[in-house]
């Protein structure tokens, strides 16, 4: 972008009356047609400049993007003239953006009283919309002949009867009243191969390498801390164990609005609207078998892992 006060493109923001120097050398030819002596004469145009936050061409350090010449990087990339900020701040970049959306905070109290609200209604709000992705994930089970599977987020127990009838089955959840419902669903033939439990999943009683399967259906953006969780989940998995998780992602076009607009409402829905593919799965150390999208209109993803 040109300045006609400048014999160069403006590639930076430059304070009125600073030293020239050969980024900033004045257009003098330009200036005496304009009756103007120095620079000092043009202030309101600098100051006009600056409270525009000049933005500058090429990405500025820790912005988090590359170069690019279209307006979006430009724009977001601005940089104040008037804060100079400290070149070395490119050693500690801004937070990725992709790893805000997790930041919503939600306690255990707050997760215990929203599915105390749910546990009366939960199979009719859930069952019928979110049964493919529970369905496909007990049916991956199945593939893997697994001996012992833990269902962490066990909830009212919709998934027992998909899994394969050869299988013990532990589940676990944070809610005793919806493993109440769970409980009435377990038939009186497997009573001995179904246990269920009260447990908080991000501190497990269970011993290492305790199951050959760990199963996550819609749990890992209820949870407080799903980091947490997922080391849990890694340490009571043996070694070549599978990890299967069934959660909606963000990221879609079809359901960003959505996102967006419940996420003032995380806590007292009890889930995070907006949760990181990325953060939560692709960086975790794990090998990652495949990602296969779940439910209408793709609203969920299933996720099928081994342990290494």
């Amino acid at each position: 972008m040109a300045d006609p006060l400048c014999g160069k493109s403006r590639k930076l923001g430059v304070l009125a009356g600073e030293a020239e120097s050969e980024e900033w050398r004045p257009n003098r030819s330009y200036m005496q047609s304009k009756g103007l002596q120095s620079l000092s004469d043009t202030v309101p145009t600098r100051l006009f400049a600056m409270a525009r936050w000049v933005p500058r061409i090429s990405a500025s350090p820790g912005c988090g993007l590359s170069p690019r010449s279209d307006v979006t990087a430009r724009a977001t990339c601005m940089e104040n003239p008037l804060s100079r900020p400290d070149r070395s701040a490119a050693a500690n970049p801004d937070p990725d953006p992709r790893d805000a959306v997790t930041k919503v905070s939600i306690t255990r109290a707050q997760v215990e009283s929203s599915y105390r609200r749910y546990a009366p209604v939960y199979d009719l709000l859930f069952g019928a919309s979110l049964g493919p992705g529970r369905v496909a994930m007990a049916r991956l089970v199945s593939r893997l002949s697994v001996q012992h599977v833990l269902e962490v987020g066990v909830g009212t127990g919709l998934t027992l009867a998909h899994y394969p009838a050869s299988a013990r089955i532990t589940g676990v959840d944070v809610s005793r009243d919806m493993l109440a419902t769970a409980q009435r669903r377990v038939r009186p033939e497997d009573a001995g191969r179904i246990e269920l439990r009260a447990m908080d999943a991000e501190a497990m009683d269970f011993a290492d390498a305790s199951f050959d399967c760990v199963t996550l259906p819609y749990v890992l953006s209820v949870t407080p801390n799903p980091d947490r969780l997922l080391a849990e989940v890694r340490r009571v998995c043996r070694p070549g164990g599978h990890i299967v998780i069934v959660n909606h992602f963000s990221g879609q076009r079809q359901w960003r609005s959505i996102e967006v607009l419940l996420r003032p409402l995380a806590a007292w829905l009890g889930f995070r609207t907006e949760f990181s593919l990325e953060q939560h799965v692709l960086r975790q150390p794990w090998q990652v078998l495949s990602v296969e999208p779940v439910n209408l209109l793709s609203l969920s993803r299933l996720i099928h892992v081994r342990k290494v």
